[in-house]
């Protein structure tokens, strides 16, 4: 989180000026989506439960 941290205030704030991110971003966004797919199984929100994160 500590690496994400500027990212989503920076975009947070660019929506705020803006009304949407910067193009940058936007285009990063949706190559995450695109890749979404391939990434591995292990790696799926569903996997990660609130007990799981906890015993990290």
């Amino acid at each position: 989180m500590a690496q994400g941290r500027p990212f989503i205030v920076n975009t947070f704030g660019q929506v705020a000026d803006n009304g949407k991110p910067a193009f940058g971003t936007r285009m990063m966004l949706w190559m995450m989506g695109l890749m979404a797919p391939f990434a591995p199984k292990a790696s799926q929100s569903e996997n990660w439960s609130f007990e799981t994160i906890s015993s990290l």
